[in-house]
C-alpha cells in the first residue's frame, strides 16, 4: 500500500464534473489527505482541486458504452494501481471480483435503485421491462457481494443492499452550503419559476411546458434534453412561448440562475424509480433559499411540508400545477418565509457536511490514513 492511500473513482456514464462524484466525493477525499484519481469517459485529462482526472475516449452508443466503453474505463483505472477503487455505474460491477482478487478495496456507489430504474426506461419495450429488471437485480446482487462496501445515494437503496451485504451505508446527495449561498440583496426577484437539471419526459418536462400555456409567470429551464430531439418537440407546445431555455449549465451558471428565480420546480413523475428518491434539485433550491413546488410523492411531500418550505401538488394536473405556482408567486410574505425555512432545513439537516462525515468514516475504516 502507498504511504498516502491512493483512491481511484471511475465511471463510464457520468461526466468528470458530476456533482456527486467530483464536486462532493472526490474533492472531500482529496481535502482529507488522500491521493485521488478520477477516470471518466471522454473527459479532459487534468488535475483540478487536487483530483487527477484521466479521460478515456469511448463511443456514444449505449451498447458500445456498456461493453467496450466500460472495459476501456476499467482498464485505464486498473493501470493506476490504486489502493481503493470506487466506481459509480452498474455496468462496471462485473470487474469488482478482479479488483478484489488483486487485493484492492472495492466500493460500489449506487446512485439509483437499479431494478426500479430499468422498469421505467422508455427505450425498453413494456413486455420486457419486468424480465429486464429481474435479471438486473439478480446480477447486481450477485456482483455486489464481491465488493468491499456499498455507498448508496439513499437510505432506501442502502437497506436493500444490507439484506445481503454487511457493509452498506447511505451518503445522500445533499448540497454544499457554501456552493449555494446566494448573495444577500433587497432587490425584488422576477416572477420566474425554474428547473435546472437533466430534462426528460420522466422528469416531467411535458407537464412543465404544458402548464406554462396561459401562465402569468415565466419558466427558466436549464440543462441537457434527453434525448436531444425532445427539445424540438417541446418547442412545438404552446407553453414554450413562456419559457427561457438556457441550455446546459455549469455549476456557477446554476447558482446564477437560482439567484434570479423565485420558485424551484420538482416534477418527476410518480414511478417506482422515484418513490424513494431524494431529488438533488429540491435540496439545491432549498439551499439557495427559494421555495419549492414539487410533485406530491409522499416522501417529497413530507419533506417540504415538515420543513414548511414549499407546496406539494399533483404536477400531472397541469392546471393545479400552474395555479400552485401562481398562488405562491403572488404571496411575497409566504415566498420569503418558505425560502428562509428551506435554507434553515438544509443548514440543520440536509447538507453535504453530514454526508461527507459518513463517507470519510467509511474510508478511515477501510483504509486508515497513516
Amino acid at each position: 500500500m502507498n504511504a498516502v492511500p491512493h483512491v481511484c473513482h471511475f465511471t463510464s456514464v457520468h461526466p468528470a464534473g458530476d456533482t456527486r462524484i467530483f464536486v462532493k466525493e472526490c474533492r472531500s477525499l482529496a481535502a482529507s489527505g488522500y491521493r485521488v484519481s478520477l477516470v471518466a469517459a471522454n473527459a479532459v485529462s487534468k488535475t483540478t482541486d487536487g483530483v487527477e482526472v484521466t479521460g478515456v475516449p469511448i463511443g456514444s452508443g449505449r451498447l458500445s458504452r456498456m461493453f467496450s466503453g466500460a472495459k476501456r474505463v476499467f482498464n485505464a483505472a486498473r493501470e493506476l494501481d490504486a489502493d481503493v477503487y470506487h466506481f459509480h455505474d452498474p455496468e462496471l460491477l462485473r470487474f469488482a471480483g478482479r479488483l478484489r482478487r488483486a487485493g484492492k478495496v472495492v466500493i460500489y456507489d449506487s446512485h439509483e435503485d437499479l431494478p426500479r430504474q430499468i422498469a421505467s426506461k422508455h427505450y425498453i419495450p413494456s413486455f420486457l421491462k419486468s424480465l429486464a429488471a429481474s435479471i438486473a437485480e439478480y446480477l447486481e446482487n450477485r456482483w455486489v457481494k464481491q465488493c468491499t462496501a456499498v455507498v448508496a445515494a439513499t437510505a432506501y437503496i442502502r437497506d436493500r443492499f444490507l439484506r445481503f451485504h454487511p457493509l452498506a451505508i447511505d451518503v445522500c446527495n445533499y448540497p454544499s452550503l457554501e456552493e449555494l449561498t446566494l448573495p444577500a440583496t433587497n432587490a425584488p426577484k422576477e416572477l420566474l419559476a425554474c428547473y435546472v437539471g437533466s430534462i426528460t419526459e420522466a422528469r416531467g418536462v411535458r407537464e412543465k411546458i404544458t402548464m406554462m400555456d396561459g401562465a402569468s409567470f415565466r419558466l427558466v429551464l436549464g440543462g441537457p434534453f434527453g434525448p436531444p430531439e425532445l427539445l424540438e418537440e417541446m418547442k412545438q407546445l404552446p407553453g414554450w412561448k413562456n419559457v427561457e431555455y438556457l441550455g446546459p449549465l455549469s455549476r456557477a451558471q446554476v447558482v446564477e440562475a437560482l439567484g434570479r428565480c423565485s420558485i424551484g420546480l420538482v416534477s418527476m413523475r410518480n414511478s417506482p424509480n422515484y418513490a424513494e428518491a431524494l431529488p438533488v434539485k429540491m435540496f439545491e433550491y432549498m439551499a439557495a433559499g427559494i421555495p419549492v413546488v414539487t410533485n406530491a410523492i409522499p416522501l417529497w411531500k413530507k419533506i417540504v411540508e415538515e420543513s414548511e418550505c414549499g407546496i406539494a401538488v399533483d404536477t400531472t394536473d397541469t392546471d393545479s400545477f400552474r395555479h400552485a405556482v401562481e398562488e405562491l408567486l403572488n404571496d411575497p410574505i409566504r415566498l420569503q418565509r418558505f425560502g428562509a425555512n428551506g435554507r434553515r432545513a438544509v443548514e440543520d439537516s440536509f447538507n453535504w457536511t453530514s454526508e461527507e462525515r459518513k463517507l470519510l468514516n467509511l474510508y478511515h475504516q477501510l483504509m486508515p490514513m497513516s
